[in-house]
Order: C-alpha cells, then structure tokens, then sequence
C-alpha cells in the first residue's frame, strides 16, 4: 500500500494509448474516453494535446484544399475562401465560425464548421481526405 503523503501513479484504464487516440480523434471528449477506460482525467489529458495539433492541421488543409464539384472540377477558390465568401455573401459573421475536425472509423476525416445565420445555430461538414484535393 502506499503512504498516505505519496502521489498514487495515475490510473490508466483498459484502453491501450491507440485506442485514446482513436477516441478522441473520432470527437469524444476527455471526459467521455475516461469514462470509457476507466481512467484518471489526468492520463486521457496527456493524450489529448497531440490529437488537437493534429486536427488544426487537418482544417488547415481542408481549408486549404479545393473543391471538387461534379461535372465542374476543381474549383478555383480553396475551401476556406469559398466558404468565406459564401458566408459573406448572406451577411454571415465569419469571424463567429468554428471549426472541427473528427476522423471516422474509415480514415477519412469530417470538417465541420458552425455558424449562426438568422439567430440560428447552423452546421455545415464535408468530408476530408488528406493528400487529396
């Protein structure tokens, strides 16, 4: 047992590091992957900080990317200005958007991005697949 004045290590649940970062790239909370593993918030945390660059990352490139549209083919904006532009055009604050990023069991990822138009909370996603435009 351990004395009462030493720090226990943390606890670290049933899911293996891979599967942490499975779940939190799919979107879960760290909250919510604790609760799945049965581990202290502490250890979920330290997985987290990786997943977050690397879904900034993945925004960045969606956004940077370019739409293909059938029939049409790529389109000459990038997604972000696109959007941008689009966002402008019904009087849309985009300043105010948000942007997320999760990755699906098949390996591509959804980029979402959510707004307020009217007074109302909107959503619009696409998927994503890196290396792709």
């Amino acid at each position: 047992s351990w004395p009462s004045d030493a720090i226990a290590p943390p606890r670290r649940g049933s899911l293996s590091p891979a599967q942490i970062q499975t779940l939190l790239r799919s979107g879960k909370t760290v909250e919510a992957v604790a609760a799945t593993a049965g581990a202290d918030l502490d250890w979920i945390q330290s997985w987290e900080i990786p997943i977050r660059l690397e879904r900034v990352q993945i925004i960045a490139q969606a956004q940077a990317g370019r739409l293909e549209r059938a029939r049409l083919g790529l389109s000459k904006a990038t997604m972000g200005d696109a959007v941008a532009a689009a966002l402008t055009d019904k009087g849309i604050d985009v300043e105010g958007t948000i942007w997320r990023a999760s990755r699906r069991k098949d390996g591509r990822w959804r980029v979402a991005m959510a707004f307020t138009s009217r007074g109302r909370k909107k959503t619009a996603s696409w998927l994503f697949e890196p290396g792709r435009e």
